[in-house]
């Protein structure tokens, strides 16, 4: 008898069992809700880094200084044709148009610049339209022939207090781009996926 007692006392009951069952489900469950949750995340945070303002910011700024260092320099420079600021509002300016050599490595002094690149506003966006100048009368253009056009950014804020887009700053150019993809947001799309931010470069022309 007492063998037999003892063998029983050794083992785990029913409910036991079912508790402990119970227990591992539970925790199980616990772990699958962390990692998918996790995943969930980690594809938000994908989505906001590599859709919309993060990146179209970054590409603002290439853009902005590759053909603004390129440009020849001030007004009043040796080359008496650098950045023009059009478009004024409350400050600064919603128009940025620069002139530079298609071939500035092999050029006579004083030939004057023959492609020209105009940033603008079109609604919520920012394009640059890149050309040919057909010739100069004086410091003026005569004529501007364009040969490109793109999308330098979308979701731009131009909120009424808001101030324009380009300044300068001595000899530098300044832009301070606000993107916004949160205003207006479609029905459903996370708050995590949408971001308000201003992006703000500074380049100063090629002085020629």
């Amino acid at each position: 008898m007492s063998v037999r007692t003892k063998h029983r006392q050794c083992g785990l009951t029913l409910i036991e069992l079912l508790v402990s069952a119970v227990a591992a489900i539970v925790v199980i469950l616990g772990i699958v809700s962390m990692i998918a949750y996790s995943h969930q995340g980690y594809n938000r945070l994908f989505r906001r880094m590599t859709r919309g303002v993060v990146p179209q910011a970054y590409e603002a700024r290439l853009i902005f200084d590759r053909i603004v260092r390129k440009s020849v320099g001030q007004p009043d420079g040796p080359s008496g044709r650098g950045p023009e600021l059009l478009s004024p509002r409350n400050g600064g300016y919603d128009a940025l148009r620069v002139y530079y050599y298609s071939d500035a490595q092999n050029l006579p002094i004083g030939v004057p610049p023959d492609r020209y690149g105009w940033f603008y506003l079109n609604g919520s966006q920012l394009l640059l339209e890149q050309g040919n100048v057909g010739g100069w009368n004086g410091r003026v253009p005569t004529s501007l022939v364009q040969t490109s056009r793109i999308v330098v950014a979308d979701n731009v804020s131009t909120n009424a207090g808001d101030p324009g887009i380009f300044s300068t700053q001595g000899l530098s150019v300044r832009m301070a781009l606000m993107l916004d993809n949160e205003t207006g947001a479609a029905a459903g799309v996370s708050k995590i996926e949408t971001l308000k931010m201003t992006v703000t470069t500074t380049a100063i022309p090629y002085n020629r």
